[in-house]
């Protein structure tokens, strides 16, 4: 085997927590690390939709060894060894191409890790796994959907041909095939999921196969590095000031460092100008601001209903999120940050007509959906404004109704004694942003000391109630808050204005220096104690 450049980039935070027994997978706690005696990640019920395919894809694998210490490298290599023990052979739940195609990737990344110190006898055993994935993959890459899934089973492939002695072939084969999907409408799939996450995962794949490529000797076919260096732009539209991704519809940050990479590996500097994902960008100096301003990705429904939401970052530090985690039962627009309308859930909207401007105070949004239309004759209008030096972004929240039909539809509502609808405005907070009432206003205040200041125009009741985060830097969900403002609708016209701002006088430019908090720190390994430097 061909000593492998480690590629899989994983997160030291996670690898502490997984060892602590903290970590989630798919939204499913894993308490296997904990002690180092609680079983194997094999022995955990799967519980929650894609907690089966998280495990075996191995992912878990890039963040024990980002962590890399001696406790870490000897749970990875229990695990591991569980799995070739109960999987090993072709049978189980893992034997899907781009699962497959995924953990063999990172067993072979992550090969020196995992085989020091270990026995002849495991280390054939390790080699015999790896071979028979490879020609697993040769037979069934065909068989992954188009699009992210079915490029890991071919980065997986082409991986085990350029690092297994004798597997040449199948890095030939891989390599036809990958760049006839990039030659054939590789974006399409992966821009109708509409989850940047996606979009991110798919260039490092990309990325990592051309430098593998290059270690070798090898160059990559040009489609490669053209699909490569055509989506480098849209990737760039879809992130926040701080470099993470927008977090609609799935979408994290995903591991530090994955997206300055990809783009460091790419030569076109250019971002999209227009809406990608159906995400639209408004950004000045410091702040960022990402609205999602089309309906749920196909075959979603309900349950991924974000629209009109946005994000708000400042600098390094996320202030208004979306990922949030509804409760039991909850809807998904609950869990967004926008407006919800009455008891019942909105409708997929047929209509979500937007347009953007700028002028010489700031760059506009303005947008509508027509998702409570049929239920109740209202359509959500949403204006935001954000000032030029970043330090205001300004709402308005309407719901109208626009005509005669909707108006009749409105008043039949209001006849039949079920009142007058109620609605919230939902703004998530980080769960590293403090609110509290100081002097009679709402103040946020970040992590670096920055503060904002949030107000509305008094035509509904503000509240501060409790929310949760996944936050996919930690692999875990984290408790947090949102501004709430309940308010009813009053007839055919309802206007609620609000703002987000910092305060009069305060830095438009704040050099962020401060360790990031809330961060569990590794344990460090038993030893002699460490001297000051």
């Amino acid at each position: 085997m061909t000593e492998p450049v480690p590629r899989s980039l994983g997160s030291p935070l996670r690898g502490q927590l997984i060892l602590s027994g903290e970590a989630e997978l798919a939204g499913q706690r894993i308490k296997a690390g904990r002690g180092g005696d609680a079983g194997t990640i094999w022995d955990t019920a799967a519980r929650t939709p894609g907690f089966e395919a998280a495990r075996q894809d191995f992912r878990w694998l890039d963040d024990l060894a980002a962590l890399g210490s001696a406790s870490a490298r000897g749970l990875a290599q229990r695990w591991v060894q569980d799995w070739i023990t109960r999987y090993g052979r072709g049978r189980g739940p893992g034997w899907r191409a781009d699962v497959a195609g995924a953990r063999l990737r990172r067993m072979i990344d992550h090969a020196p890790f995992l085989l020091a110190g270990v026995g002849d006898a495991a280390r054939a055993d390790f080699f015999r796994a790896l071979s028979r994935q490879a020609r697993f993959l040769a037979r069934r890459w065909r068989g992954a959907a188009a699009g992210l899934p079915r490029v890991e089973a071919l980065a997986g492939l082409i991986r085990a041909g350029l690092a297994l002695e004798g597997h040449d072939g199948f890095a030939d084969q891989g390599l036809r095939a990958l760049a006839r999907e990039c030659g054939g409408g590789i974006a399409r799939p992966v821009m109708e999921a509409r989850d940047p996450g996606v979009l991110l995962d798919l260039l490092v794949l990309l990325t990592d196969t051309v430098q593998a490529l290059e270690a070798v000797g090898r160059g990559a076919p040009p489609a490669v590095s053209a699909a490569i260096e055509a989506l480098v732009p849209d990737l760039r539209g879809l992130a926040h000031s701080d470099g993470g991704l927008a977090r609609f519809h799935g979408g994290s940050r995903s591991v530090p460092g994955a997206f300055e990479r990809v783009l460091a590996a790419s030569r076109n500097r250019a971002r999209s100008a227009g809406p990608v994902m159906g995400l639209v960008r408004l950004a000045a100096r410091r702040t960022s601001v990402l609205i999602d301003a089309a309906p749920p990705p196909p075959g979603t429904g309900e349950r991924a209903m974000s629209v009109l939401a946005f994000e708000m970052t400042v600098g390094r530090r996320p202030l208004i999120v979306s990922g949030v985690v509804p409760g039991p039962g909850g809807r998904q627009c609950a869990g967004a940050s926008t407006l919800e309308l009455g008891a019942g859930a909105a409708r997929v909207p047929r209509n979500m007509p937007f347009e953007l401007d700028e002028s010489a105070e700031g760059f506009g949004f303005h947008g509508a959906h027509d998702g409570n239309l049929r239920r109740l004759g209202l359509t959500h209008v949403r204006r935001l404004d954000l000032s030029r030096d970043g330090g205001r972004l300004s709402g308005e929240d309407m719901l109208l109704a626009l005509e005669g039909r909707s108006q009749r539809r409105l008043r039949r509502h209001l006849r039949r004694g079920a009142g007058r609808p109620g609605f919230a405005i939902r703004l998530h907070l980080h769960p590293d942003v403090e609110a509290g009432h100081e002097g009679g206003a709402l103040v946020l205040r970040l992590k670096n000391g920055e503060r904002w200041i949030f107000s509305h125009d008094g035509h509904a009741d503000l509240t501060l109630e409790s929310s949760r985060y996944h936050d996919p830097e930690q692999g875990r969900s984290r408790p947090g808050r949102q501004i709430v403002l309940r308010g009813i609708v009053r007839g055919p016209a309802t206007r609620l204005r609000w703002e987000l701002a910092r305060p009069m006088g305060a830095p438009v430019a704040l050099r962020d220096l401060l360790p990031v908090d809330g961060i569990v720190p590794a344990v460090p390994e038993p030893g002699p104690a460490l001297a000051e430097s």
